[in-house]
């Protein structure tokens, strides 16, 4: 009889030390990166959107009748605004707002200074006086027709055109 050259039925095959990682092990690696490269993507689109997208102000509620028509008032241009912290002293003689925008500077001597800085195009003193009296300030013009002064205290008014 025919006798097969190996003594078993299958020839041997060696076999690795270290066989390969199952293939459902690497998919799930591709699934977890493709979730979290996704959810990166929206994250970026959604920072982008916010960034250049402009804002809108949330819309404000006028109290009325539907058939009254609502008139807005528009800032005056050549009125200084008043800051955070600072507050009006009404205007001079000739009807330019004064506004002190920092300091305390009372308000009778921010008007003279701003109605006497308006008349004759400095400060009494031109500011060489001394710290916190009238004689302190110097003024610029601004480009609209109104000013800006500054006290050596640190103090300072604006002029309205």
């Amino acid at each position: 009889m025919n006798q097969p050259p190996y003594p078993y039925p299958y020839p041997y095959v060696q076999q690795r030390a270290y066989p390969p990682a199952p293939a459902h092990a690497s998919d799930a690696f591709r699934y977890v990166a493709l979730a979290c490269g996704t959810l990166l993507a929206i994250a970026a689109l959604l920072l982008a959107g916010m960034v250049l997208l402009p804002r809108t102000a949330a819309p404000v509620v006028v109290a009325g009748t539907a058939s009254s028509p609502v008139v807005a008032t528009v800032a005056d241009p050549s009125t200084p605004t008043v800051p955070a912290g600072g507050y009006s002293c009404g205007s001079t003689g000739s009807g330019h707002v004064v506004v002190v925008e920092n300091g305390t500077v009372p308000c009778d001597h921010a008007v003279e200074v701003a109605a006497t800085w308006l008349s004759s195009g400095t400060t009494p003193g031109s500011g060489l006086g001394s710290a916190g009296t009238l004689y302190s300030w110097t003024c610029s013009a601004n480009a609209d027709g109104g000013g800006r002064c500054t006290s050596k205290m640190g103090s300072h008014l604006a002029i309205g055109a």
